[in-house]
C-alpha cells in the first residue's frame, strides 16, 4: 500500500477534485458503518459492508493519485481497523474505526 504512482503532477484543480472525492468516500463509508451499526437485518448488514469496501477502495486510489503518504497511511490503519471490526463488532472497535475516519477526513482538508 506505501506504493505511490508517479503519473507526473496533478494540477491544483485536480488535488481540489481528488480531496473532494477522497472525504466523500470517508462520508459513505461513516453512514454506511452507522447504518450497519443499527441494524438487525443481515442482508441490509452485508450491503452496508459492500458499501464500506467500496469506500475503502475509493480512499486508497484517491489517496494514492494524490501521493499523500499521510492519507495512505490514515488508510492503512482504517483498514486494520476495519478488519478487527468486522471480526468483531464491538463499540469500542467502531469508536476506533469512527476515530480513524475523522483523523483522515480533516487530513483530507
Amino acid at each position: 500500500m506505501s506504493e505511490i504512482y508517479d503519473s507526473g503532477p496533478i494540477t491544483p484543480r485536480q488535488e481540489a477534485a481528488y480531496r473532494h472525492e477522497y472525504r466523500e468516500g470517508v462520508t459513505l463509508f461513516q453512514k454506511a458503518l452507522q447504518q450497519t451499526n443499527s441494524s438487525e437485518y443481515l442482508p441490509k448488514k452485508e450491503a452496508f459492508m459492500g458499501v464500506m469496501n467500496q469506500a475503502m477502495e475509493v480512499l486508497n486510489q484517491t489517496a494514492k493519485e494524490l501521493k499523500n503518504q499521510q492519507l495512505l497511511e490514515h488508510n492503512a490503519q482504517i483498514a486494520k481497523d476495519y478488519a478487527a471490526y468486522q471480526e468483531h463488532p464491538t463499540k469500542g472497535r467502531m469508536q476506533a474505526l469512527e476515530k480513524d475516519l475523522s483523523r483522515a477526513k480533516e487530513e483530507a482538508g
